[in-house]
């Protein structure tokens, strides 16, 4: 968020100084097309930052993680455990530095709550 904040006030000085170049172009040199020609760079730039901005966060947002190393992590201890195989749609958020992990795995039928057959 932090990050978004601060390309969000970089966008801000952007366009400030944008629009001094359009003035001084309209007034100075009665060119008023440099204005639109501004006007569209700066849109366009506004545009690739808030993109860049999404493709960092996007992962977060949709509830994953960036490292793919924790998914193999679950699987190799799900593994670990007899009678339990399979762990799929799993869901992990990052809370701080712990994660919260959410996943479904097929068991055995004789297997127990309590792990005792």
């Amino acid at each position: 968020m932090l990050i978004a904040n601060g390309k969000n006030m970089q966008n801000d000085v952007i366009i400030s100084v944008g629009v001094l170049t359009g003035l001084f172009f309209t007034q100075v040199f009665n060119l008023p097309v440099i204005d639109k020609v501004v006007a569209l760079l700066i849109s366009i730039w506004i545009m690739r930052v808030g993109f860049k901005v999404f493709l960092h966060t996007n992962i977060e947002l949709m509830d994953g993680v960036k490292d793919p190393a924790i998914y193999d992590q679950v699987i190799r201890a799900v593994s670990h455990v007899p009678g339990a195989h399979n762990p799929h749609r799993m869901r992990i958020h990052q809370i701080g530095a712990s994660y919260m992990i959410s996943c479904d795995v097929e068991v055995e039928g004789n297997i127990t709550v309590s792990g005792i057959p």
